[in-house]
């Protein structure tokens, strides 16, 4: 079902600190679920691949600064969000809604491995994984 059918108060936005998708199609190169820089810019080359673990966040983000480099602050994002942007040419914007990652994957951006839900739907779902996962590695253990 459609997410914006599915949950019609979700307010969206064609773009992400004002970058639409037709931009982050300049920027980034989308190749079987992975996103890489097109351009050389501030610590990486064309062709690496973007986004890296942010621990204040818990999931990848992307700088979405384009230029080789600068004093002012960058912006930035969820890689899942790009993927998404470039994809479907809008994200949620409403705190209350993210780009959930279907197998709790945070490297697996396939589009087909992401999915628009509540932040709530999302924590339940990732708890039902985590004490899967748990339950595997008692019986590994055992």
């Amino acid at each position: 079902m459609n997410a914006v059918k599915k949950y019609p108060t979700m307010k969206i936005a064609c773009n992400i600190h004002g970058v639409d998708h037709i931009k982050m199609r300049e920027l980034f190169r989308y190749r079987a679920g992975k996103l890489y820089f097109k351009l050389t810019r501030a610590g990486a080359r064309a062709g690496d691949l973007a986004g890296g673990y942010n621990y204040k966040w818990g999931k990848i983000t992307i700088s979405l600064k384009s230029g080789a480099s600068s004093k002012v602050k960058s912006p930035v994002t969820s890689r899942a969000k790009v993927v998404w942007l470039m994809h479907n040419g809008w994200v949620p914007i409403t705190g209350g809604f993210v780009i959930h990652h279907k197998d709790g994957d945070l490297q697996n951006d396939r589009i087909g491995n992401l999915e628009v839900m509540t932040r709530a739907e999302s924590m339940a779902l990732n708890r039902g994984m985590q004490a899967k996962q748990a339950r595997r590695q008692m019986k590994i253990v055992s």
